[in-house]
């Protein structure tokens, strides 16, 4: 968050930043590896009463397109799913698929598809 302010009535610039680093660093490698069965799997269908298979993942397939934007990846399941799960699995070359996420391991080795 940006504010400005130099005296009572002319601005001066002053940044808020926030540290990620903590709740990124929550998602290391054993926690990616556990992630779709916890996370997909048991609190989408039983706590959230949401299931991935029959409303999220419909949803993002929906959405997905040959140039695509995942921001929160996270273990990379709902891209690859897509592709998997779809006729553009047949194309699947032919995407430009850009991941983001705060944490580098989410990202990292994400050659599902």
């Amino acid at each position: 968050m940006t504010t400005t302010q130099t005296d009572a009535n002319m601005p001066t610039t002053q940044t808020e930043t926030t540290n990620t680093q903590p709740g990124a660093r929550a998602y290391n490698p054993l926690i990616l590896a556990t992630y779709d069965n916890w996370v997909l799997r048991f609190n989408m269908s039983y706590v959230w009463r949401c299931p991935t298979s029959t409303i999220l993942l419909p949803l993002f397939r929906e959405a997905f397109s040959t140039r695509h934007l995942d921001i929160g990846v996270a273990s990379g399941y709902f891209p690859s799913a897509a592709l998997q799960q779809s006729k553009l699995a047949a194309n699947a070359g032919q995407h430009e698929i850009t991941l983001m996420d705060l944490n580098e391991g989410s990202c990292e080795g994400e050659d599902r598809a």
